[in-house]
């Protein structure tokens, strides 16, 4: 069996596939709001009033990485989360989970579902775009720098054990991290 394997043009790159993301939200209007943030980015942006319709996408549509809001209708953050990590061909998606309280029982539950990312709304769509993109990097790439968010609360998945909350950081045991991850 032979592959064909198209080559551009000399002095050209290769045409890069857009990623998508997936933005669930129940509130119009911060799926309104993402989408204009959003606009200038190199980004493919689906926003979803709901869980099971983005889900129901995924097929036609493979995310690169999923936003969703913790609290909505249908069902909850969490619980998106747990579907697409325990689902074989999405399991290496990164999650952002958004809370509007973000605190030691959320950050818990948020490890607890392999969440990749944690953040507190209010946010600044700046600071979502740039955690989309830090995600969206290969994985073999080294860290970025985390600036300081002394006021803003987050779980990040390169310290995920760590968990910052008005300036306060908390410290998830080993056992309780180990626990959650197995």
């Amino acid at each position: 069996m032979s592959e064909a394997m198209t080559m551009p043009p000399l002095g050209e790159a290769p045409a890069k596939r857009t990623p998508t993301v997936y933005f669930i939200d129940d509130s119009a209007t911060m799926r309104e709001v993402i989408k204009i943030a959003f606009r200038r980015e190199s980004i493919n942006v689906i926003t979803c009033a709901d869980a099971a319709s983005a889900l129901a996408q995924f097929e036609q549509n493979r995310p690169d990485v999923v936003i969703t809001d913790v609290i909505m209708p249908d069902q909850d953050g969490y619980s998106v989360c747990t579907q697409i990590k325990q689902n074989p061909q999405f399991s290496e998606v990164p999650v952002v989970l958004m809370s509007g309280v973000v605190n030691k029982s959320v950050a818990d539950k948020a490890v607890s579902v392999k969440a990749d990312e944690l953040i507190r709304k209010p946010f600044q769509p700046q600071e979502l775009i740039g955690r989309v993109k830090s995600l969206l990097e290969p994985k073999a790439a080294s860290p970025a720098p985390v600036p300081d968010r002394s006021t803003q609360s987050c779980l990040s998945r390169s310290s995920r054990r760590n968990f910052r909350s008005s300036g306060n950081t908390t410290r998830l045991s080993k056992r309780r991290f180990a626990h959650s991850h197995k």
